[in-house]
């Protein structure tokens, strides 16, 4: 047995280092626009519990949830990495399936920056795809929406999420990738649009 768990354990530390690919928003600072207002789990924390590491489902009930009601237009989210890295993929841990009326996002978009000033914009998700996941309880169902194949470079990643409910909850997002290097940097996407948040 005790063989078995070393094979595995060398076997999961291969892959790490064959990916290659770290957390990179991990206890990183952010700003978000508007302020998170859902009674029941905002809280001063707020400020940090996107970006610690930690996710509990994203219950609504629970102060370790970030939440918004009526965010209108959509919420944003911008996440200094503090450095220039290579970003591959962006997962942002929800909530949905109708339960009190909390559905998916309808969709959210990444743009990243290098000044944070003017962001690019590097990919999106739908949460149509997530609209036939139906909660049969009062819990909601949690998911992670992923936007993969982002492959460039940037310091600051600015989520856009527009809300298809009247609320929007999160409780982790993950910025994944890996540190610049002269390997790194070849074939990545360099060709992406300047836009402005009207224009999402």
């Amino acid at each position: 047995m005790l063989k078995r768990l070393c094979i595995f354990f060398l076997i999961s530390i291969w892959c790490f280092c064959a990916n290659g690919m770290e957390n990179l928003a991990l206890n990183k600072n952010y700003k978000f626009s508007p302020k998170p207002n859902y009674q029941l789990c905002t809280d001063d924390a707020d400020i940090n519990q996107l970006t610690d590491g930690q996710t509990s489902g994203c219950k609504w009930t629970q102060k370790s949830t970030v939440g918004w009601v009526k965010p209108e237009p959509f919420v944003e989210i911008v996440i200094d990495l503090s450095q220039k890295c290579i970003i591959r993929e962006v997962d942002i841990h929800t909530i949905g399936g109708g339960a009190a009326t909390v559905e998916f996002p309808e969709f959210i978009a990444v743009l990243l920056s290098d000044t944070g000033d003017q962001f690019r914009f590097a990919g999106i998700v739908s949460g149509r795809k997530l609209k036939d996941i139906r909660s049969n309880s009062n819990s909601g169902i949690p998911q992670v929406m992923s936007i993969k194949g982002i492959n460039t470079a940037g310091r600051f990643v600015k989520l856009i999420t527009r809300p298809l409910g009247r609320s929007i909850f999160m409780d982790e997002i993950e910025v994944n990738g890996e540190a610049v290097t002269d390997t790194s940097i070849r074939n990545l996407r360099d060709n992406l649009e300047i836009v402005t948040t009207d224009e999402i």
